[in-house]
């Protein structure tokens, strides 16, 4: 069976009444701010027509727009990933590796012509990825996070935590992700409802107040055009430390945060769906954390989001 018809069936059967955010190809290229939003069922028939007559489709699925809960996370999928976990299509959580605590999971799709390509562009995500080869192929190519300033982001200068989190500007971000002022005022606010002696209760009262006041007014770091994680220059010969390979319908590839990664889809119709997670920065494979900030986000997650009770 053809792997592209295959999804194609179950993503109509799945979502094909709901409303996606899609990229609208402009002078034969995406990533150009243009945007619409049309029905699963629209996109998936303008992408097989393309599919059988050898040309490009007018659209590509992408990341999608996330709502917020009462606590300001946002959600961990959108549509359609989030009709597809709810009739067992896509596992709500990366079974490849289970230790990691899920950020958030995506669906993408496109159709490039006929012996042409389409490129993501050089760039690094912010969190690890894996990403699962549904149907069509894919060449990657990567570098690793070391050749961040050498290949002149657009965010500027950055500093590269040893797990390869790259951090732009005034951000102040530990290396599994966590907003830093975040986190310490989290631990402060604890502490004060656990403090019983009134002393301890002002002092760390006082504490949590001037955190959150300097957080305030750190001044933001303007950035160059674009998001900040895409290189302006294409990657010099010589860097040190490439790797390529190919993924086909099946294949599973693990790209760690921070690796400057440029990824091609072939001819045809192409899909692929990922998982990010929050960047680990711990030793152990069963313990990747040496905080306890993204496990407990997680049980709460997992206690308020019907999407786990899948």
């Amino acid at each position: 069976a053809d792997p592209a018809r295959a999804w194609c069936a179950a993503l109509d059967r799945a979502a094909g009444p709901k409303v996606v955010r899609a990229e609208v190809r402009e002078r034969g290229r995406f990533g150009r701010g243009n945007e619409c939003q049309l029905r699963v069922r629209g996109f998936v028939a303008e992408a097989l027509h393309r599919h059988a007559t050898g040309g490009a489709c007018r659209y590509y699925l992408t990341t999608q727009p996330l709502a917020e809960d009462a606590e300001g996370r946002p959600e961990l999928c959108g549509e359609p990933v989030r009709s597809l976990v709810r009739e067992n299509l896509f596992p709500p959580t990366c079974p490849l590796l289970p230790s990691l605590i899920l950020a958030n999971a995506n669906v993408w799709m496109g159709c490039a012509p006929a012996g042409r390509s389409t490129s993501s562009g050089l760039h690094h995500d912010f969190h690890d990825n894996v990403l699962v080869q549904v149907c069509g192929a894919k060449r990657v190519r990567m570098w690793d996070p070391s050749a961040t300033n050498v290949l002149r982001p657009a965010g500027g200068r950055a500093r590269v935590h040893a797990n390869g989190r790259v951090v732009y500007g005034n951000e102040r971000v530990e290396a599994d992700g966590r907003d830093a002022a975040a986190a310490t005022s989290l631990d402060l606010h604890r502490a004060l409802d656990d403090a019983s002696d009134s002393d301890d209760c002002d002092a760390l009262l006082d504490a949590a107040l001037a955190l959150e006041a300097n957080h305030e007014k750190e001044p933001a770091t303007p950035l160059a055009p674009g998001p900040p994680n895409f290189a302006t220059r294409k990657a010099p010969r010589g860097l040190p430390s490439y790797a390529a390979c190919y993924i086909g319908p099946g294949d599973a590839l693990y790209i760690p945060c921070g690796v400057w990664h440029e990824v091609s889809s072939g001819g045809g119709l192409h899909a692929a769906a990922n998982y990010w997670c929050h960047p680990p920065d711990g030793a152990s494979f069963a313990r990747p954390y040496t905080s306890s900030f993204w496990a407990d986000d997680w049980a709460r997650r997992r206690r308020d989001d019907p999407l786990l009770k899948t």
